[in-house]
């Protein structure tokens, strides 16, 4: 995808190279390039949380010390929480609030 886009662009800019108005549009696309980067990092960052609230969850279900999966469970909770509230819609949040329950039913049995 990003070959495609490099293979599409290059040819424009080498044409638009010798125009007057280059440097202020490299200056803008760098503006744009940069935004995206750094939206593309917030999503990503966002998902960390639900990797780790996954992990979080793994660790509380397979924990032999009571106090460490408690520990672990309350970690899932949080994360995954945020990451429903956060992605509501998403597949990723319903398997998030599947986990979710699934901790609720443990405590209970407890």
């Amino acid at each position: 995808g990003q070959l495609v886009i490099v293979i599409l662009i290059l040819p424009v800019l080498a044409m638009a190279r010798r125009t007057r108005a280059f440097p202020i549009a490299m200056n803008c696309a760098s503006v744009l390039i940069l935004l995206q980067g750094l939206w593309w990092f917030y999503e990503r960052a966002l998902e960390v949380r639900f990797f780790l609230g996954v992990d979080c969850y793994r660790l509380s279900r397979n924990s032999p010390d009571h106090d460490q999966a408690a520990k672990y469970s309350r970690c899932a909770r949080r994360a995954l929480g945020e990451f429903v509230e956060l992605y509501p819609d998403s597949m990723d949040a319903r398997g998030a609030a599947t986990l979710l329950e699934n901790l609720s039913e443990t405590k209970e049995r407890r």
